[in-house]
């Protein structure tokens, strides 16, 4: 480990991120502070990481009931159908994050030292080894970063393919860093509720806590 002070790759620091951005473009002060990693990733983000990978499974499983498996059906209606487009693209998903699934925990058990995976092998079973060993995986610098952000990312396209993140909800309230009423939504399966307006976005629990908070005029690190 590095003796660098990380800031948290997760969603915690996107509102941060985006505020960076709008500085940096028009000059407007970055009133918010970026939430530290500990060591590398904030807790919070870590158990959602968590989260996500656990869920893997499931979804994984879930594929075959999915909108990417209609694709190859749906070449044959197309005037112009891709040639080179996989006949099932939802078993080419399953197959892609389980063959990842199973290199960390080989990868992982090699690093740690401990003897390699024995018997029947499946998601699952990798699952379970990387979620019992996660905080040391996720404290590797800078490799934890990659591992955090891919089972971020395989959630997200797990989610879009078996129609899990096709919903979106609209918050109640006022965006706390533009003002704006009526911007503000969070997709279903997302961890994150974003501004239309501003683009500026929130853990979801995050927010609602500091929306509880400026509804009873406490200051908080958005609105102090």
């Amino acid at each position: 480990m590095s003796d660098e002070t990380y800031l948290c790759p997760g969603p915690c620091n996107r509102a941060w991120e985006t505020a960076e951005r709008i500085h940096h473009e028009t000059g407007q002060p970055n009133n918010l502070t970026p939430n530290p990693g500990r060591p590398i990733w904030c807790p919070n983000c870590q158990d959602t990481i968590n989260t996500h990978l656990l869920n893997t499974p499931k979804l994984v499983n879930n594929l075959g009931h999915g909108k990417l498996n209609t694709l190859a059906a749906d070449l044959g209606r197309t005037s112009h159908p891709d040639p080179h487009a996989s006949p099932s693209p939802a078993h080419d998903l399953r197959d892609e994050i389980t063959r990842w699934t199973k290199r960390m925990e080989d990868e992982t058990r090699t690093h740690l030292g401990h003897p390699p995976a024995t018997g029947r092998r499946t998601i699952n079973s990798a699952v379970a080894y990387l979620t019992g060993h996660l905080t040391p995986i996720l404290n590797r610098d800078p490799d934890g970063i990659d591992f955090g952000a891919t089972i971020n990312t395989n959630h997200r396209r797990l989610l879009t393919a078996t129609g899990y993140g096709q919903l979106t909800h609209r918050i109640p309230g006022q965006c706390l860093h533009c003002n704006r009423r009526g911007t503000l939504n969070r997709q279903n399966g997302e961890d994150l509720v974003k501004c239309r307006h501003c683009g500026a976005s929130w853990d979801y629990e995050h927010y609602g806590f500091l929306a509880r908070a400026a509804s009873q005029g406490k200051p908080t690190k958005e609105t102090a």
